[in-house]
């Protein structure tokens, strides 16, 4: 759990730095995915819905209900329904956005970004170097 939420950071910036770098056909259509996500992560109200009924109901044959007790059951079953519908967008998120692991499926007409987690300082090194040996024009009269 922990390791996926490590994931979902990791993922959601390399997103926003991704998203900051395509055209308008491909940031709609993120968006639109993004929507879709929601929605989809949204279903798990479903499931926990019903669970609180069933419990409810189980109780209600026991003990009276007040609205007291009634409004604080109902509140720690929407809590518990939305952190699982965080878990749940966090979850496709990440199976849809896998920067991580180089799993990101791309929209036609984009690129993946590449990962720099370390400096490699040899490459800058290289790059002094070769803008040190830069051939100047040569003069009219030289051959």
């Amino acid at each position: 759990m922990k390791q996926g939420f490590n994931d979902f950071v990791y993922n959601l910036k390399m997103y926003l730095k991704y998203i900051t770098k395509v055209g308008f056909k491909e940031l709609f259509i993120d968006v639109l995915i993004l929507v879709c996500l929601a929605v989809i992560a949204s279903f798990v109200y479903l499931p926990i819905g019903l669970l609180r009924d069933l419990i409810r109901s189980l109780f209600i044959t026991f003990v009276q209900f007040n609205a007291v007790i009634g409004s604080i059951y109902n509140w720690i079953f929407n809590v518990i329904s939305a952190i699982v519908s965080l878990i749940a967008f966090g979850y496709l998120f990440n199976m849809r956005y896998d920067f991580k692991n180089d799993k990101v499926v791309p929209v036609e007409g984009t690129y993946t970004l590449e990962r720099k987690d370390e400096i490699n300082l040899k490459k800058d090194e290289n790059k002094k170097e070769d803008e040190s040996k830069v051939d100047l024009p040569k003069q009219k009269g030289e051959k």
